[in-house]
């Protein structure tokens, strides 16, 4: 064999060996090349792990959301123009505010670009995020009433994002005295209340009290007339916002149990039984009809009193015993009449 056939056999026999290393070799470079493809595209580049929903740094955890807005959803190839409307009610643009931005909400792809208008002044882009979120206080734009928010995106084919404005929270963390009567003056303290005491609207047992003043921790009530003793629920709703809801206990009202006499004249005595009754006559009003009568004595499960001066007969006008500005609600009954009648077992208030 020649020398220059020997050369060529063993090149051959070589290239066989270095083949499949030179396959390995192209196909390792190919996938380089294209994971360096993906990385520079945007739309399906890897994300990093999503921050909480809404987070307002330095905030509490416990924020009142004023308003929340639909998703703002990108379509491939085109921008998006969404115009929303924040809403605030009087009172509200002098709280502190926060309009929080999240990009790639509901675990959605994030807007490539997005761009924010506030009553058509440039507000915030992209750029401004922190991570997915934005969180700006937008108290110096924004006006009581209709306030036009215009948001501009652009993305991949679903990407969304959302928005909400919060305010922090009207607390409600005590109320004093303990055991109210319609006669108390009810002390609230808590946080965020209004400093006008018309912008403050307080309820118990579903009835409205009046608020006489007001400050941002501290509200000055009286309380409604006609509520029933027992636990009530107390609300407060400031600029709007409602409170948590708390619970306080009214003084049980009096209630008459026996009358001794059914009728007798303008002048007589008469005597009742009952609970919820005091031993300061002076806390006590007794009613005849629309007659106020004059107590002799009272004591906790008792009361005398005097029929008082008026025309008669006059037939079933009620009895009312009021303590401390709480009525009793038993229907009983007296006639006015020259004739003194006792009770001998009807006019009974049962229980």
């Amino acid at each position: 064999m020649s020398d220059v056939s020997k050369i060529a056999g063993k090149s051959k026999a070589l290239f066989k060996r270095t083949q499949p290393l030179i396959g390995l070799s192209s196909i390792l470079s190919a996938s380089l090349t294209l994971g360096l493809s993906l990385a520079a595209c945007p739309a399906i580049q890897a994300q990093p792990a999503r921050e909480p929903n809404m987070a307002v740094s330095g905030w509490n955890a416990g924020s009142y959301t004023l308003q929340t807005s639909r998703p703002l959803i990108a379509r491939a190839g085109a921008w998006q123009t969404y115009n929303d409307h924040v809403k605030l009610k009087a009172g509200q643009q002098k709280r502190q505010l926060r309009l929080v931005f999240e990009n790639g909400a509901d675990g959605r792809e994030k807007l490539t670009v997005v761009n924010i208008l506030l009553n058509r002044q440039p507000l915030a882009a992209l750029k401004d995020f922190k991570g997915n979120t934005l969180a700006l206080d937008p108290s110096a734009s924004l006006r009581p009433g209709d306030n036009l928010l215009t948001v501009k995106v652009f993305g991949p084919s679903g990407a969304r994002l959302k928005w909400q404005l919060l305010t922090e929270n009207v607390t409600v963390t005590s109320v004093k005295p303990e055991l109210l009567t319609p006669l108390s003056e009810i002390t609230i303290s808590g946080t965020n209340f209004a400093d006008a005491a018309t912008q403050n609207q307080v309820s118990i047992g579903g009835k409205p009290a009046t608020v006489v003043k007001a400050s941002s921790t501290e509200l000055r009530v009286k309380p409604p007339q006609q509520l029933a003793g027992g636990t009530q629920e107390l609300l407060v709703i400031s600029d709007s916002i409602k409170s948590n809801a708390t619970t306080v206990r009214f003084k049980d009202g009096p209630k008459i149990t026996w009358i001794d006499l059914l009728a007798g004249p303008p002048g007589q005595t008469v005597a009742l039984t009952g609970t919820g009754f005091s031993a300061d006559s002076r806390e006590i009003i007794v009613t005849v009809g629309k007659a106020q009568a004059k107590v002799l004595v009272s004591g906790e499960q008792s009361i005398k009193f005097v029929v008082p001066e008026m025309h008669f007969p006059q037939w079933h006008l009620p009895v009312t015993v009021t303590v401390n500005g709480i009525k009793s609600r038993e229907k009983i009954t007296f006639n006015v009449d020259q004739r003194v009648v006792p009770n001998e077992g009807w006019n009974k208030v049962m229980f």
